[in-house]
């Protein structure tokens, strides 16, 4: 739980630290109480674009179908979506959604598998697609400040440039509340995307912050994924 909520405030150096650790303290024999912490460490390894040592951490047969495998399919397919092997992520996150629906929240928190299709969907230019499955997560009751951005996000894409921006402003926001500063980086590189393609010299300023902010956090630029 430190290593996902280091993740989240943009600390990835502590947050692969305190997911080696808990992988120490589960001990080497794959199990359902290791897939938590081999998925954690994945992700912040994808985040820093050291995707072959993520690959090792979810380099075993797929898990049985229950609960505890959701959070290893997830970072699988987040895997498969950062080296660009898009048929690979969407199977993954289908199955990560039929996983999810079957247990609902009982057992787990939120868990954005709308936005992970979505994003797939984007790559493949399925706009239409990716649009009413966003628009589908920001009514879902249970979805918090840090999924919010992250949907609200990738609904911009969909969006002439004009909307964009006012879009994006929402996701900022977003990202502020929660503290997130991984997904804040993220807005702020797309927000001076959508400057540059108006025309606004603004987004010279923007661009900056996004890569300083990028830096910070150990994240792997925007576009060199």
């Amino acid at each position: 739980m430190r290593s996902e909520a280091l993740l989240q405030l943009g600390d990835l150096i502590s947050a692969e630290h305190e997911a080696a650790a808990a992988q120490d303290a589960t001990g080497t024999r794959f199990t359902s109480l290791s897939l938590w912490p081999a998925a954690v460490r994945a992700e912040v390894l994808i985040a820093r674009g050291r995707y072959e040592e993520a690959a090792v951490q979810l380099d075993r047969p797929a898990p049985e179908n229950s609960w505890p495998a959701v959070p290893w399919l997830r970072a699988r397919g987040r895997l498969h979506l950062a080296v660009h092997r898009h048929q690979e992520a969407l199977a993954t996150f289908v199955t990560t959604a039929r996983l999810a629906r079957r247990y609902g929240t009982g057992r787990l928190p939120h868990l954005p598998w709308r936005a992970d299709i979505a994003e797939t969907l984007l790559c493949t230019g399925r706009r239409g697609q990716a649009r009413a499955l966003l628009t589908e997560e920001l009514a879902a009751p249970a979805i918090g400040p840090r999924h919010r951005a992250t949907a609200l996000r990738l609904l911009a894409a969909t969006e002439d440039p004009r909307q964009r921006l006012g879009t994006l402003a929402r996701a900022v926001g977003e990202t502020r509340r929660c503290r997130d500063r991984v997904e804040l980086a993220r807005v702020m590189a797309t927000y001076a995307q959508a400057l540059d393609a108006m025309g606004d010299p603004s987004s010279t300023a923007f661009a900056r912050r996004a890569t300083n902010l990028a830096a910070d956090c150990g994240l792997l630029p925007a576009g060199t994924g």
